[in-house]
Parts: structure tokens; C-alpha cells; sequence
């Protein structure tokens, strides 16, 4: 496959990326209609909405409240990573009955 890579205007990534965002319709299916691969149209997404999160909070907040975002995004990790070892002990536990109802059911036939 030796072909020239399309080159895409910023108003065209601009539209992709709003089709998706304000219509909420999957990356897939916008990016058939466009004619463009779903990873690439996810990438404007995840861009498109980067951006937005930069104009969003650079004016808005002002110093206190950007502490408090950054105390609480913090936090936020913090919840989920503790989180996490639980999650994985219930995983185990619900593998080790399945393997067991298993043996169980195994062992009867």
C-alpha cells in the first residue's frame, strides 16, 4: 500500500470532532460517514476536548479554585488506586467459585 497520506484541514478535524461531541453518536459511525479511520477521528475527539478543558478552566478559576481542582483530581487518584486492590480480591474470589462449581459440576458427570 504506497499512497499518499490524506492531509485533513483544521476545519474539517474541527467538524469531525464536533459531529461526535454534540451529537453524541459513536466515533465508528461518524467516522465511516466522514470516511476516516475511528482511531484518527478519536484522536480530534480526545484533542477537541483537551482544548476545550484548557479554555474552559484558564479564565475561569482563579487561584484558590485551581488548588482545589488539583487537591481534589489528586484525591480522586488516590480513591480509585485503593480502590483497586479490593476490585481485584473480588475478582479472585468470584474465579475461584467458578472453578469450583466447575470441578463440582464436572465431577457429577
Amino acid at each position: 500500500m504506497s499512497g499518499k497520506r490524506k492531509k485533513h484541514t483544521p476545519e474539517f478535524r474541527e467538524d469531525g470532532a464536533r459531529l461526535v461531541i454534540e451529537t453524541g453518536r459513536p466515533i465508528s459511525h461518524v467516522a465511516a460517514e466522514i470516511g476516516v479511520g475511528e482511531q484518527l477521528l478519536g484522536r480530534w475527539v480526545r484533542l477537541a476536548h483537551e482544548a476545550a478543558g484548557r479554555e474552559d478552566t484558564a479564565g475561569v478559576l482563579d487561584a484558590d479554585e485551581r488548588a482545589e481542582l488539583e487537591r481534589l483530581r489528586k484525591e480522586n487518584t488516590e480513591l480509585r488506586r485503593s480502590r483497586a486492590p479490593a476490585m481485584c480480591w473480588a475478582i479472585r474470589e468470584r474465579i475461584t467459585r467458578v472453578a469450583a462449581v466447575r470441578t463440582i459440576v464436572v465431577r457429577l458427570w
